[in-house]
């Protein structure tokens, strides 16, 4: 299933997030719109500025579609979809359009889930507190955050106690090693 993203209203741009709504899927061969699985799905989804400002664009470009094709338009209210207001396949954007993104940035082929995987354990590895990534992932509860990305944070500590050392001991800790070691030898 994709979850759809609608459009941005006044009042969201302000907040800088966009609620999750209705999920889409295709069953036989047929596009429905269902409810998300868990009421926890339902939750606004934090954007930076630059996401607001590129949506807008988005939504600019999609006006003048909207204008030219008329009643030809179709009636969708979603962020991505085809210049005459059709539903994307998700097909093609999981697979061709993710593949093509990927290829001119120059990064490695993923998954497209990979991409959730990726945002986790950049916030953790950036030093965003756990809750918060929980939160932005809408798991349930921290121990499902805390035991798929214990790997993050075991790497974690380990810079974190060498931080502590370097505000403790102050910004020339590798002098004092080394004076040590010299005074030793």
């Amino acid at each position: 299933m994709v979850p759809l993203v609608p459009s941005v209203s006044p009042v969201q741009k302000c907040q800088k997030s966009v609620p999750w709504r209705p999920t889409r899927s295709r069953v036989s061969q047929k596009e429905t719109f269902a409810d998300v699985k868990a009421s926890r799905s339902r939750r606004p989804v934090p954007m930076p500025e630059v996401l607001v400002r590129e949506l807008e664009r988005i939504k600019a470009e999609q006006a003048v579609h909207r204008r030219a094709l008329g009643k030809a338009y179709a009636p969708y209210d979603l962020v991505f979809r085809q210049p005459n207001g059709q539903l994307l396949h998700a097909h093609n954007v999981t697979q061709r359009d993710f593949r093509r993104v990927l290829k001119n940035a120059g990064l490695p082929r993923i998954r497209f889930h990979d991409l959730r995987y990726c945002c986790a354990t950049l916030l953790l590895r950036y030093g965003v507190h756990a809750r918060v990534t929980q939160e932005i992932l809408g798991h349930a509860n921290i121990g499902t955050t805390m035991n798929t990305y214990s790997h993050v944070l075991a790497s974690s500590a380990t810079e974190a106690s060498s931080l502590l050392a370097e505000r403790l001991l102050g910004t020339g800790i590798s002098r004092h090693l080394q004076k040590a070691e010299a005074d030793d030898a």
